[in-house]
């Protein structure tokens, strides 16, 4: 009788809580319990009818927009939009200050979510690998932020670089595989294959033409596969 109590709550925890079940929450799932967090939280007036504006521009649209929640916190919170802007600036320093300061105190897993994936971006522009790699495998799937973390295929391909220059190099070629729906995926992978067969990845010049030739290699296999489908 204790057991089927004990379960029984399980499944009622597990049920209100649907992006901490085991298995990672779709992109859909995650923007819009992020939604519901921003409707329910203490927010200026504006900023939040700003973000539930977004939101239900995202309702309509086939998938939703990877960089939906970056974008909400961008309104949200004034930090994390200068961090941001400080990366794309290429002022990285700056940005990771300004992001480890905003995640110090913050209890909110979206936001966490979101800094570790604005810092693994600063961390791969510094070619700080192994420090990148402990941010990125809390956003992947298993990772404690993985249900809160919404640019699914750039942390793929943040972390597919990233193994690749730890020595996780055939884990970094399994998930380049993955990604080769894309130009971007499919130039990945080439250069990953590439580095595994002795090149270094860091030598662009020496290795360009072996990457090229890779490169062509794969698209010839992806025609030949949608010839056959």
């Amino acid at each position: 009788m204790k057991y089927a109590l004990v379960v029984a709550a399980m499944l009622v925890f597990v049920g209100a809580n649907p992006v901490l079940g085991a298995e990672a929450a779709e992109p859909r799932q995650i923007a819009g319990k992020f939604a519901e967090e921003v409707r329910a939280g203490a927010f200026p007036e504006a900023a939040r009818d700003k973000v539930l504006e977004l939101w239900a521009e995202q309702q309509k649209a086939t998938e939703v927009d990877p960089g939906f929640i970056d974008k909400a916190l961008s309104i949200l919170h004034h930090d994390f939009s200068r961090a941001v802007l400080r990366i794309n600036a290429d002022r990285l320093g700056e940005a990771v200050a300004i992001l480890e300061k905003l995640g110090e105190d913050s209890k909110d897993k979206f936001l966490l979510a979101a800094i570790e994936f604005q810092m693994a971006r600063a961390l791969v522009k510094q070619k700080n690998w192994e420090y990148a790699q402990e941010k990125l495998e809390k956003l992947r799937d298993g990772g404690e932020l993985a249900s809160f973390a919404l640019p699914k295929r750039e942390i793929e391909m943040l972390t597919a670089r990233t193994y690749a220059r730890v020595g996780r190099i055939d884990e970094a070629v399994e998930i380049a595989k993955k990604l080769t729906d894309t130009e971007d995926g499919r130039r990945l992978l080439a250069r990953i294959e590439v580095a595994r067969d002795g090149a270094s990845l860091d030598d662009v010049a020496d290795t360009m033409e072996a990457v090229k030739k890779r490169l062509d290699e794969l698209e010839t296999g992806l025609e030949t596969r949608d010839k056959q489908e």
